[in-house]
């Protein structure tokens, strides 16, 4: 346990740190991961590194959050002036670069490709295009998540984009849970989640964040994807 708390103590120095500000109207710690000022696609994050008493990794690096970058063209001079068929392949693209996305940093990209802010027409118009694509079938819409059919779950590091913990898909959380938890030790549910928080990118556990990955491991060990014994969690099955 002590090599393991500080191999995540570790890990999190490697982060480098900015200033404190954050996204305005986000005033809870737990609602932005770390280093919101970074830049759009930034290098590869140092890989989380959680060892075992005999040298074996436990766990997974994340992979660096991507955003997807404007097409080469637009049409007309604003959202609303491009048709929802047009619009739905733009959502396309950038559900194809960022699934699973949440609908609302769809509005918000898109909008942005043509520096605009996400008003309430704005909004409207790409959730239209949203729906139009998933009618299409190029996009799968589960609940307020969009993603891009046959597009497995990976864990990413959101430190410097902005996207709050209730932005996050669960099948992301139960990825950096499963993560934390490959090599074949059992782990405790604390250091499970300081884990799984430091892989998606946090540097605190907030009330949003700790329900997240609370839930998380409450849905994987009803699943049987993970087990509890008297010394911590352990991974059942890698699917």
């Amino acid at each position: 346990m002590e090599r393991l708390e500080q191999a995540v103590a570790d890990a999190r120095a490697r982060v480098p740190k900015v200033g404190p500000a954050a996204p305005a109207g986000h005033d809870r710690e737990d609602e932005t991961p770390a280093n919101v000022r970074a830049p759009l696609v930034g290098p590869a994050v140092p890989p989380l590194h959680l060892r075992q008493g005999d040298g074996g990794q436990v766990g997974q690096p994340a992979l660096p959050y991507r955003r997807a970058e404007p097409p080469a063209s637009l049409p007309g001079d604003g959202v609303v002036d491009c048709d929802v068929r047009t619009l739905a392949s733009i959502v396309v693209h950038v559900v194809g670069v960022e699934s699973p996305v949440h609908e609302d940093d769809v509005v918000t990209r898109v909008a942005g490709f043509w520096d605009q802010r996400s008003g309430s027409r704005i909004r409207a118009h790409v959730l239209a295009a949203c729906a139009e694509a998933t009618a299409q079938g190029a996009v799968v819409r589960a609940g307020e998540f969009l993603w891009a059919p046959g597009k497995a779950c990976r864990v990413r590091n959101h430190a410097g984009t902005g996207i709050a913990a209730d932005r996050i898909a669960p099948e992301e959380f139960d990825a950096a849970t499963r993560a934390v938890l490959r090599g074949g030790r059992s782990v405790r549910r604390d250091a499970l989640m300081t884990g799984a928080r430091a892989l998606l990118g946090f540097e605190r556990t907030g009330a949003t964040l700790s329900a997240a990955l609370e839930t998380a491991i409450d849905r994987l060990l009803a699943s049987g994807a993970i087990g509890e014994g008297s010394d911590g969690y352990r991974l059942m099955t890698d699917a």
